[in-house]
């Protein structure tokens, strides 16, 4: 399910960071449903009726019930800063428990950990 978006979403949309962040809300097991974005050129921009680089985008993290706006645009990484948000708890506890070697055992379920060669093992 696609994150719903309101606002100037062609902004953050046409660099492909709408799809970067549903990314990162996948990778650490957030629900797509839970987040709700809204975009937004700086008042000045629009006051001086002139296209502005830079956005707002504001996230709503409906479960946690919070809300942080970030900064957008060609200079800004606003999806890494919401990473950084996500893994300091901000929109809640993280849900990914996975391991690099559960998701090794899915390609190869019959065998156990034990059963593999030692440069299959990754370093304890």
């Amino acid at each position: 399910m696609s994150v719903r978006c309101s606002g100037d979403c062609r902004s953050m949309e046409q660099v492909g960071e709408k799809q970067d962040f549903e990314s990162a809300l996948t990778r650490h097991g957030l629900r797509h449903e839970d987040f709700v974005l809204s975009v937004h050129r700086p008042v000045a921009a629009v006051n001086d009726n002139h296209w502005a680089h830079d956005y707002a985008v504001t996230v709503v993290g409906l479960a946690a019930g919070n809300r942080r706006s970030y900064v957008g645009g060609p200079r800004h990484d606003w999806v890494a800063r919401f990473v950084e948000d996500v893994t300091h708890g901000l929109y809640g506890p993280l849900h990914t428990t996975e391991t690099a070697d559960d998701w090794f055992d899915g390609f190869y379920p019959q065998r156990s950990r034990s059963d593999r060669s030692s440069s299959e093992r990754s370093p304890d």
